[in-house]
């Protein structure tokens, strides 16, 4: 199913004036203010865009970015991991005052949450413009809290930017023509998009395969003209093959399969046979995918594509999970016109999910296991270490249950 976006240049209530717009830009300025104001103080606070700032006042001053070392006091001493590509796109920014840009990016990122709302809303079946529109405000506010996107926004980590990116081109809102362009823009900024590439060669979109091809090598093409040097580092030295820059795979915070091998055997968090593994579930998650799509429920396919990336990463923190904003929205939909209570409550159970671990912050205790002691925030972490269960469990089950979850109609949602 394709999001009526055709509907919307014939929908009178596109016409209708500016209000709910108005009222989604408001909500973005207002949620900034509020996560700007309260999350300040915090550890964490924009931990991860320190790193995107450092890459971009390191371009401008000439500084090898993969020597680049930039002190956390959440984390310790951080590390650039991405491609030259995206210190690229930070360099504007950097130029900056800190406390202008860290604001600034906070609000794109809210930006691209609704965005995420809104493309996921129509692909849902709610073709009217401005109920989309407020709906896509309430979802912001809601998905604000969900625990990844706070963590991610609360880290400046750009997790939304590149899910409103791969949704773009998912759903079929940008023109036939430039279908896969984000995609691949995508994964020159960070590579584990480039399973999508892959996913619309499986389901026959070899145009947009081509496409998002094209702008990927557009995008190193830019590096190497940019920052030659660092490209060479980055792609010749085998940088983007160092798992372990970014941290231990073993590390309790990493979600991913071979983070869980990774736990289970010191040999293989040393070596890289994550790489079969993650190869190995990613052709069983694009399978899958394409199993979904052929069933006609190209949302439902996408959102099985980033979940089996976030399991094949060599490294997925609990803030990556940001697929949980298009998740719960089609859960949503599909429950409230599903008739099955078991279609309700997995709704339920699944959000809840991701909003309890907000919750354990407020106990005030340390507890041990095998003879550690976890602090607050590692219960926090721990609390979340479900997310890679759940992961597993939607990705087996998705194409089991999904015949009784189709996607609602307009009809259904607004009756």
């Amino acid at each position: 199913m394709n999001p009526a976006t055709e509907d919307d240049a014939r929908d009178p209530s596109s016409r209708s004036g500016y209000k709910p717009l108005l009222l989604l830009g408001a909500v973005a300025v207002v949620m900034t203010a509020v996560q700007a104001a309260l999350l300040r103080s915090t550890s964490i606070w924009m931990a991860d865009f320190g790193v995107y700032d450092a890459a971009g006042r390191a371009v401008r001053n000439g500084v090898p970015l993969y020597d680049l070392v930039v002190e956390s006091s959440a984390f310790g001493d951080m590390e650039y991991t991405y491609p030259p590509f995206a210190a690229l796109l930070f360099t504007p920014m950097s130029i900056l005052a800190q406390g202008l840009s860290q604001v600034l990016w906070v609000f794109v990122c809210v930006v691209a949450l609704s965005l995420v709302c809104w493309i996921t809303l129509g692909w849902c079946g709610i073709a009217d413009r401005s109920r989309r529109l407020r709906w896509s405000a309430v979802g912001t506010i809601a998905g604000s809290l969900l625990v990844p996107v706070l963590a991610s926004t609360t880290l400046g980590q750009i997790n939304m930017v590149l899910l409103a990116l791969l949704l773009l081109d998912a759903a079929g809102v940008v023109p036939q023509r430039w279908r896969g362009v984000a995609t691949g823009v995508a994964a020159g900024i960070k590579l584990w998009p480039l399973l999508f590439l892959v996913y619309n060669l499986c389901i026959g979109r070899r145009a947009d395969a081509a496409r998002g091809l094209a702008a990927f090598v557009a995008t190193l093409a830019v590096g190497f003209v940019a920052l030659p040097t660092d490209s060479r580092t980055y792609w010749f030295d085998g940088v983007f093959l160092q798992a372990n820059r970014v941290a231990d795979l073993a590390d309790v915070q990493n979600q991913s399969l071979p983070g869980l091998l990774a736990r289970a055997s010191q040999t293989f968090a040393t070596s890289h046979w994550w790489l079969l593994v993650s190869a190995v579930a990613g052709v069983a998650g694009l399978i899958g995918a394409a199993a979904v799509h052929r069933r006609g429920n190209d949302l439902v396919a996408t959102i099985v594509v980033g979940y089996t990336a976030l399991l094949v990463s060599p490294v997925t923190w609990p803030h990556h999970f940001v697929w949980i904003v298009p998740t719960l929205i089609w859960l949503c939909c599909a429950s409230w016109r599903c008739v099955s209570r078991v279609a309700r409550v997995l709704t339920i159970a699944t959000a809840v999910w991701f909003y309890v671990p907000l919750f354990v912050v407020a106990v005030p205790t340390e507890w041990t296991a095998e003879g550690r002691s976890f602090a607050i925030s590692e219960q926090v972490v721990l609390a979340a270490t479900g997310y890679l269960v759940v992961t597993v469990v939607a990705l087996v089950s998705l194409p089991v249950w999904l015949p009784t979850l189709a996607p609602s109609s307009e009809d259904d949602l607004t009756r």
